[in-house]
């Protein structure tokens, strides 16, 4: 009967602990770096014990981000590194192209960031390697004068901005428009501002 009894209680504490263990490997998991001071979270894709979606360095003992975040595509190539200091986006952010998990993957998107908003020139890389867009960010803003190229490196011609300005009895009526009629346009107005700004701003001066 003890002998029973004993089989009947170790069967019960190995399931327990096959669940417990279980329940772990859903979890993140951590291991600290050589300095101790950051700590490398590793985050599963959802649904996956084992494929690593994230590596993300904290600060030991805190959610502070610290260092080059790390993301990965579903077979293990990396798909993005973010430079964090102090849990704010600074410095040169990569975006790559899906490779072969032992190939370095070609640069997709290169983007500037300061104190955690895009700012200054960002770029976008044909997977050749060659250079397809080159545009500029001040503040989280995205500036005027995207230049894109084709993949053989000629430039593409972009439309350009109109300005008409009439006379009426409160003012002058002003109209902006591309020259490729395109009318979903996102415009903004601050100290990054083009010339087209600053000749709505004259207009608009003698109005007043």
């Amino acid at each position: 009967m003890k002998t029973i009894l004993l089989l009947l209680v170790s069967g019960i504490v190995f399931l327990f602990g096959c669940k417990q263990s279980s329940n772990k490997s859903v979890a993140d998991k951590s291991t600290k770096s050589a300095s101790d001071s950051i700590t490398i979270v590793q985050r599963p894709f959802r649904g996956s014990n084992e494929l690593i979606e994230y590596e993300i360095p904290v600060i030991t003992g805190t959610s502070i981000k610290q260092g080059i975040q790390k993301r990965f595509y579903r077979h293990g190539s990396l798909y993005s590194s973010i430079p964090y200091v102090h849990g704010k986006r600074e410095g040169i952010a990569y975006t790559y192209y899906s490779a072969a998990p032992d190939i370095e993957p070609p640069v997709w998107k290169e983007q500037s960031y300061k104190n955690n908003e895009l700012d200054g020139v960002c770029k976008r890389y044909h997977k050749n390697g060659t250079l397809q867009a080159e545009y500029e960010f001040k503040n989280g803003n995205q500036g005027v004068h995207m230049k894109e190229y084709t993949q053989s490196g000629k430039p593409v011609k972009q439309p350009t901005l109109t300005i008409s300005a009439k006379r009426i009895a409160t003012g002058y009526y002003i109209q902006v428009y591309l020259s490729n009629k395109d009318e979903k346009v996102d415009y903004f107005i601050g100290n990054h501002c083009c010339p087209v700004n600053r000749i709505l701003f004259n207009f608009l001066s003698i109005t007043s």
